[in-house]
């Protein structure tokens, strides 16, 4: 990294799974059409699959030695980390109080803006987010996709049952009877995904699957890069629980009904078309999930 390349700097910082680093991305849009160079500090993974139209000049690996002492003892950070931080605009995405908020601000930078991750009311997480970086909010910055609609080419019902918690999941029967709708109306491939969390549920959904007698594809631990070519390239259509995933998917452009259990889509539906749908736990029995799901496709 050129240090005389670095005045002044905005420093990302946006730990999180993968949805958390979806629902960030238009905040980084945003702060990219000004002229600062931008440095992310996040996953490294995360790096393959950062939209078009967010900038990033230097990253750095979250997870990586450098940067670790910026959550515990900025003191003890190299040389280049504290040259880094100085005179920079930092948005961090971290709770009250925590220690990556205490360590930056007692650091040389310009100004500190901390984004809560994990609001508790609406509006919607994006509209907080740029309401605590103090940055205009796009109009339609919900409804947009943040990847390009006509890259979109599938023909199939993609499933993803997972998530990052079992009390967000719907039933695996809601699921395999969409499939089944799926192919009776229109006789078209139904594929499904599985995530290194979500290995739990193949085998008892494969078995429901085979029961209803369904023709399936299985994509299983795919890299994000992976996930994410594959749902621009086989996706008609979208069902997914509050995830990552559905995050990307939504993103995409892929048409998506998002399925939220426990979760208050108020606050954390995806951002993509209008075409996305969002079901809230409101709706309390499988067969009324199942008919109005139905209904979507």
């Amino acid at each position: 990294m050129d240090e005389a390349l670095l005045r002044p700097l905005v420093l990302f910082i946006r730990g999180g799974a993968l949805g958390d680093f979806i629902l960030s991305m238009p905040l980084l849009k945003a702060l990219s059409q000004q002229r600062n160079p931008i440095c992310l500090i996040t996953r490294k993974r995360y790096l393959n699959i950062v939209p078009p139209g967010c900038r990033v000049d230097y990253f750095l690996d979250i997870e990586s030695q450098a940067v670790a002492p910026l959550f515990h003892d900025v003191t003890r950070a190299s040389r280049r980390i504290r040259n880094l931080l100085h005179g920079t605009r930092v948005y961090a995405f971290c709770h009250r109080d925590s220690s990556l908020q205490e360590n930056l601000e007692n650091a040389d930078i310009e100004y500190f803006h901390r984004l809560e991750p994990r609001p508790a009311k609406p509006p919607h997480v994006i509209e907080q987010f740029f309401k605590d970086a103090d940055v205009p909010l796009p109009d339609d910055v919900l409804t947009r996709p943040l990847w390009p609609e006509d890259d979109l080419e599938g023909d199939k019902l993609w499933l993803h049952p997972g998530s990052g918690s079992p009390s967000k999941n719907a039933d695996l029967e809601i699921l395999a009877q969409l499939a089944a709708d799926w192919q009776n109306a229109y006789e078209k491939p139904v594929c499904v995904s599985f995530g290194e969390a979500d290995l739990s549920l193949r085998d008892p959904l494969e078995r429901r699957f085979e029961g209803r007698g369904i023709a399936f594809e299985t994509v299983v631990m795919p890299s994000l890069v992976e996930l994410k070519n594959g749902l621009q390239r086989e996706a008609r259509i979208f069902v997914g629980n509050d995830s990552g995933v559905t995050h990307l998917a939504g993103a995409l452009g892929i048409p998506a009904v998002a399925l939220f259990v426990s979760t208050d889509p108020r606050i954390w539906h995806p951002i993509g078309t209008a075409k996305s749908n969002v079901l809230s736990k409101a709706i309390e029995t499988n067969d009324a999930w199942t008919r109005l799901v139905a209904n979507l496709l």
